[in-house]
């Protein structure tokens, strides 16, 4: 039993720590894992009880079984329903539209094929298939302009310079 309460004072720590940077660094994944940590924490604590209840005679195995099945029931639907508003989470018109006059406005971009754009958390994404002009300067010529497509992509999260 003090093999277990010290595994639930490892996880807390990780939990904690986690969490707190987590928080500094805005990093979405890292308050997942720490989200995670907390349901092996809780399930330890379920884990623990059940010993000690069987330390008194006090049979508690079907009633843990059923908590820890509700805490991976739970667990899995929270994970289901993130699945599905990162799936579901496409931008309006009037983004994409403001993203394009963006794009549009460098100089070396000489057609918008393509804009798509979903959001994740506070992060937007986006997606440009582009023709780029490529001007090359020869002395004492005219400039040849050849054209360049490849698609490539334009994150813009809270430390972007342009805001959309």
């Amino acid at each position: 039993m003090p093999s277990i309460c010290l595994i639930l004072g490892i996880i807390y720590g990780f939990m904690r720590y986690e969490r707190k940077i987590a928080r500094l660094t805005q990093s979405p994944a890292l308050a997942g894992d720490a989200k995670g940590y907390k349901t092996d924490l809780y399930t330890g604590v379920v884990i623990l009880a059940n010993f000690i209840g069987g330390f008194l005679n006090v049979h508690l195995d079907r009633i843990a079984s059923f908590i820890i099945a509700g805490f991976i029931f739970k667990a899995g639907g929270v994970l289901f329903l993130n699945a599905i508003k990162i799936l579901l989470a496409s931008l309006d018109f009037a983004v994409l539209d403001k993203v394009k006059s963006i794009v549009l406005e460098e100089s070396r971009v000489g057609e918008l094929k393509s804009l798509t754009g979903r959001s994740s958390g506070n992060y937007k994404f986006y997606k440009n298939n582009n023709r780029l002009n490529a001007i090359t300067a020869i002395p004492n010529t005219k400039p040849k302009i050849a054209v360049c497509p490849f698609p490539y992509f334009l994150a813009v999260g809270r430390s972007s310079s342009k805001e959309v």
